[in-house]
């Protein structure tokens, strides 16, 4: 839900241009994806299609999660309606997702990102920070984690296992 693979020939765009991605004070299209652009989840009509068309894969297709891809790109209401609206379906749902500080034309309260974590209940965010005092980082090939012998990255290791909560 967070960008389309061109924002020009998508349905959204055609059919509302301006209204389902998010530009910023130029016009130009957001790019707190990486991508070139990013859904406006928070505009009313955005987030109607999110929700409901979630709910809809979730029931139809007897799911029993999703994982939200940059998440951290949406907003906090959006996700916790999505939220709501699955628990309906099944109490049980999980839903993960990327919670990464991302873009800026969302204020920082708006963002579904780690920071505002304790705002979406019921919503887990993965846990770069753990992932990565394990094995390494994903952006640097050389850098090893604890698991390959990097021992000062235990303390990352630690504070992914008690939930960042140390």
């Amino acid at each position: 839900y967070n960008h389309v693979y061109d924002v020009t020939s998508h349905s959204f765009q055609k059919i509302v241009p301006g209204y389902f991605f998010r530009t910023d004070r130029n016009g130009n299209f957001a790019n707190g994806t990486g991508v070139g652009n990013e859904v406006a989840s928070e505009r009313s009509m955005a987030r109607k299609f999110i929700v409901e068309s979630a709910s809809f894969w979730a029931k139809e297709y007897r799911l029993g999660g999703f994982r939200f891809d940059l998440m951290g790109i949406h907003d906090i209401e959006t996700m916790n309606q999505v939220r709501a609206a699955v628990t309906k379906i099944d109490p049980t749902f999980l839903i993960i997702g990327e919670g990464w500080n991302m873009g800026q034309e969302l204020t920082a309260e708006q963002k579904a990102n780690q920071l505002n974590a304790y705002q979406m209940p019921g919503i887990a965010h993965f846990n770069d920070g753990i992932r990565d005092g394990l094995k390494g980082s994903v952006f640097n090939d050389l850098d090893t984690g604890w698991a390959t012998g990097k021992t000062s990255a235990v303390t990352s290791v630690q504070e992914g296992i008690v939930g960042q909560i140390a």
